[in-house]
């Protein structure tokens, strides 16, 4: 299937930022209505404590028979699942057709549910990607997410529309790309490495830490927005996604920033009310980094961890909604003793120092393996060159010029036969004719030549004259 980029960065996908970014903008802002009431408010709460069990049972689930997640088929038919679910949701909350309390608290699960196949199925598919292009996809699609929530708001706040329409339209149109195919998924099947099994631990404590840090701070409602801090939000976010846009090997310098600056930009809105809204804004701000990091991470770990993308994506996703839950049951106690500005203003910028450091430790390793493979195509150029010069200062043909760098890098006639695709006695006819133009006798002798080529003034042993 053909895949549209970006002409201006390649290997970033198009269709994938824009169908993730849909989802991820759905669910920032989390139980943010402008007109919030306390009825709204003890409904919100309803189902986000019905949502956040039955959504870590279903990634557990999921984990367990992640297996039926490789088979397109399944994935289609979870997505128009998904996408019925939101569209009929949106029927229920317009009031385009009358509906009856207990049918909107069984879609609001539905909701729930389907929020939980979403997370699933773009989780798997940024672990599909390489971790070359994660990264660059990952941090044009944050802030794709982050424009996009700000546009809702805008929205809302403009067409007097309630804020979670838009956000299940949202979720449907991120469903649709899904219905249409127009997503890449990749699962290889990898042998577990066993040495692997302290960093995996790490892994998943630190995914922990993060679930307990937006079920404590989960299910509170912010205040009115400033509509001129939102316009300014989005001019910065739409600045740096032209950033990203145009940068190339720059861009995994900017990386692991990125979780600080997408976290600024989410509370300018809501300026105004100062550490009030940012208390009530950090699980979101927590959500954004872990979705961040989750992403770009995944795609690296698979190999280092020797799992198959839809194992280690599942039981991420597993692990961090158990810790969601854990911090929502937490939250009362926690909240009684440290009041909820200070301890939510606590958390959130101790999971920032944490995604921050984990984000500069992923982006270091990933410019080590870079840093790693430069290195490698220099020395293979250098000794290209020498090899070229050698044989064009001892008249060798192309064929006696891969004869000697085999030899040179130490293999035998045998394979050197095979590798060349000729008979033992033609390569042993063409190791006998480089040894005679380089009036040499042994490999040791080429290996010598070879060796010292670079270290001459003319670079290849003061341009010796054939023999």
């Amino acid at each position: 299937m053909k895949r549209y980029t970006f002409k201006a960065l390649d290997g970033v996908d198009a269709r994938l930022i824009s169908g993730a970014s849909l989802y991820w903008a759905s669910m920032l802002y989390i139980g943010f209505d402008q007109s919030t009431t306390a009825g709204a408010e003890s409904s919100f709460d309803s189902w986000y404590w019905a949502s956040i069990p039955i959504a870590t049972l279903l990634a557990v689930l999921a984990t367990v028979l992640s297996r039926l997640f490789e088979r397109n088929g399944f994935r289609v038919v979870i997505s128009f699942v998904v996408l019925f679910v939101n569209a009929t949701s949106f029927v229920i909350e317009v009031g385009f057709v009358p509906f009856s309390p207990e049918t909107e608290t069984v879609f609001s699960l539905l909701t729930g549910c389907s929020i939980v196949a979403l997370v699933l199925l773009w989780g798997f598919a940024f672990a599909s990607l390489d971790k070359r292009t994660a990264g660059k996809n990952v941090a044009i699609t944050a802030l794709a997410s982050v424009f996009l929530s700000l546009v809702l708001l805008l929205a809302s706040a403009a067409l007097d529309v309630s804020l979670d329409v838009l956000k299940t339209i949202a979720r449907a149109l991120s469903a649709l790309f899904l219905v249409a195919g127009l997503v890449r998924f990749s699962n290889i099947h990898r042998e577990r490495q066993v040495q692997s099994g302290t960093a995996l631990i790490r892994f998943y404590a630190s995914r922990m830490l993060i679930g307990v840090g937006i079920g404590v701070l989960g299910g509170t409602n912010v205040g009115p927005i400033s509509p001129t801090m939102v316009v300014v939000a989005a001019v910065a976010v739409f600045s740096f996604m032209l950033f990203c846009i145009r940068a190339k090997d720059n861009l995994y310098g900017f990386l692991p920033v990125m979780p600080l600056v997408l976290a600024g930009l989410l509370f300018l809105p809501f300026f105004d009310e100062g550490s009030r809204a940012l208390s009530k804004i950090a699980s979101t701000v927590i959500w954004l980094v872990w979705i961040f990091l989750s992403s770009f991470q995944l795609s690296g770990l698979k190999e280092t961890f020797g799992l198959s993308e839809t194992r280690l994506c599942f039981s991420e996703k597993a692990v961090v909604l158990t810790g969601w839950l854990v911090g929502m049951v937490a939250a009362g106690p926690l909240v009684a003793c440290a009041g909820v500005d200070s301890l939510a203003l606590l958390v959130v910028y101790a999971a920032l120092l944490f995604a921050t450091f984990s984000s500069f430790r992923t982006v270091y390793n990933a410019k080590e393996d870079e840093h790693a493979e430069q290195l490698i195509r220099a020395r293979e150029e250098r000794f290209d060159t020498i090899y070229n010069g050698i044989a064009d200062t001892y008249g060798l043909t192309k064929r006696e010029r891969e004869v000697m760098e085999l030899l040179a890098q130490g293999y035998t006639r045998t394979h050197i036969g095979k590798t060349l695709f000729v008979s033992d006695g033609t390569a042993r006819s063409h190791i006998a004719h480089v040894y005679r133009k380089l009036d040499i006798h042994k490999k040791d002798d080429l290996l010598r030549r070879v060796g010292g080529a670079d270290v001459f003034p003319d670079g290849l042993g003061g341009q010796p004259q054939p023999p």
